[in-house]
């Protein structure tokens, strides 16, 4: 049933039913999102992740004179027993933000007003809004002016190409650098060979060969660094492989000896490519594997116009500020719905708090030396 705010009505959906899943799907084709608010995603992430943790959807349609201009996708879970409201995606979901109707006529800066009070009125369904990762995307991050607003010092990196690739080439230092000089140095030196879900001939053995790689890299290095391995799950294994199938989904790998030695599982939208999942073999880290793929695939991309952004999302790895040419700060959006919601507040900003401190972040990185 439709709920009314002044000229706005929305609905909120806790499961998926063929009415909500059609009219969602009629509106990608003529919205705007990150891949990680698109329906397959989300769909995905609700038959694997969520499958055994049942966690509640909360997903909201908001229309304007009866007509959907934007979907959030929430769930709410429960953090210290408070009944908390996130984005749909944990662990994967690197940068949200609402899925909005491309159109400006409809997309205006008083829905900032609107959420607020979808907000108030839902209080008894959750305590604590909570909204990690989010960007400042198409530059209309209004929505969420008016809830507690907290600038992160976690970085999403890109790289944004709107001239012909070549001439970008030839005015960028890195393209121009050592570093670059030495990738096609081992490129010719070790007859390496890259290979794309864009014109492999046999898609599905490829597809195979590219998770099978994935899985027992990904979880080497993982482990290495000291942090926590998705890999040794079958619910988060099972969601990387239903995303493999979607059309959304890039997938590409370099060759020596007719062996992969590096691939990527990343996704394609809207002219943007979401770099995710890279993989390397660790035994020819000295040649820099995942440098030598990630140029060919940035060649593939942006030489055949496939893309006009390459988004590396979150993560403050060197990489990715050698090849990116821009880059914000994600933020976080918090809305109170109860005193043990002010509670959880409180200790959100303590946390957040210590992670900046100098003293945590030199222990985090002798951790991750040592970790090697």
């Amino acid at each position: 049933m439709k709920k009314t705010i002044n000229n706005y009505s929305y609905k909120v959906f806790n499961s998926f039913d063929d009415e909500m899943i059609n009219e969602w799907k009629e509106f990608e084709k003529k919205s705007v999102s990150t891949i990680f608010q698109k329906f397959f995603f989300v769909s995905n992430w609700q038959k694997t992740i969520n499958k055994n943790y049942n966690r509640k959807l909360f997903i909201i349609f908001l229309y304007n004179e009866n007509k959907l201009i934007l979907i959030l996708p929430f769930i709410i879970k429960k953090i210290l027993k408070i009944k908390t409201l996130e984005w749909i995606g944990e662990p994967f979901s690197d940068l949200n933000f609402p899925n909005i109707i491309n159109d400006d006529k409809y997309i205006k800066d008083n829905i900032n007003y609107v959420l607020k009070k979808i907000f108030e009125e839902n209080k008894e369904y959750f305590e604590f809004v909570y909204l990690k990762k989010q960007i400042n995307f198409l530059n209309k991050n209004f929505f969420f002016n008016n809830l507690i607003h907290y600038n992160t010092h976690e970085e999403n990196k890109m790289m944004i190409i709107n001239e012909d690739f070549e001439n970008y080439k030839n005015k960028s230092y890195f393209f121009n650098s050592s570093k670059f000089k030495k990738i096609m140095k081992n490129i010719n030196k070790f007859k390496i060979t890259y290979k794309s879900s864009f014109s492999h001939k046999n898609k599905e053995k490829f597809r195979e060969d590219v998770f099978n790689f994935f899985l027992k890299n990904k979880s080497y290095k993982i482990q290495k660094t000291g942090k926590w391995d998705y890999t040794k799950y079958t619910k988060y294994v099972d969601f990387i492989n239903l995303n493999l199938n979607d059309n959304h989904c890039i997938f590409d790998a370099i060759y020596l000896n007719n062996e992969i030695i590096s691939a990527n599982i990343g996704f394609i939208d809207n002219e943007t490519y979401y770099y995710i999942f890279p993989s390397y073999d660790q035994n020819w880290a000295k040649i820099s594997p995942g440098s030598i793929n990630l140029y060919f695939l940035i060649d593939e991309l942006f030489a055949n116009k496939f893309c006009k952004k390459f988004d590396f999302t979150i993560g403050n790895e060197a990489y990715k500020e050698v090849w990116s040419n821009k880059s914000e700060y994600l933020f976080e959006s918090y809305f109170v719905n109860s005193f043990k919601g002010y509670i959880l507040l409180i200790l959100i900003k303590f946390k957040n708090f210590i992670r900046n401190t100098q003293a945590f972040k030199i222990i985090k990185y002798f951790y991750r030396k040592i970790r090697k």
